[in-house]
């Protein structure tokens, strides 16, 4: 989370899966090397991407872990995505011209976008798909 927007729904998501009663590890992006993120997401079957737009693409540490996740095949996960913008998306669109270059297969429930703060809309469709993702993985 580049300007702490993005980081606001992250935690409001920590609730959400401590209720579910889900293991969560959260990494924080560029901050961490990509070892333990790597090894967290071999071994879950749901992965959350919580990232903003930055410049119509994704912000550029993220897209460079999951080149990684990619490239050594990090294969049929259940996700979502969600995070902020400011001008003009674009996040979206790279994360899966990503997942589709590497053939990731990756189950994607539809993203949430928000320009600035997360809005109470916008928690509110983010904990729908935080939920559904968890019924997926759970199936």
């Amino acid at each position: 989370s580049m300007y702490g927007m993005t980081e606001k729904a992250v935690r409001f998501v920590e609730g959400i899966l401590a209720d579910e009663g889900i293991k969560v590890n959260i990494h924080k992006v560029p901050e961490e090397s990509w070892g333990p993120i790597l090894a967290s997401v071999l071994s879950s079957k749901g992965v959350i991407l919580a990232m903003p737009t930055y410049e119509f693409k994704m912000y550029p540490p993220v897209a460079a872990v999951l080149e990684e996740l990619g490239k050594k095949k990090f294969i049929n996960r259940k996700a979502f995505r969600f995070g902020s913008y400011a001008w003009s998306g674009g996040a979206e669109k790279e994360l899966h011209e990503i997942v589709t270059k590497h053939r990731m297969n990756w189950d994607m429930l539809e993203s949430v976008e928000f320009m600035g703060a997360p809005t109470n809309e916008d928690f509110q469709l983010i904990e729908e798909r935080v939920r559904q993702l968890v019924a997926n993985v759970r199936a």
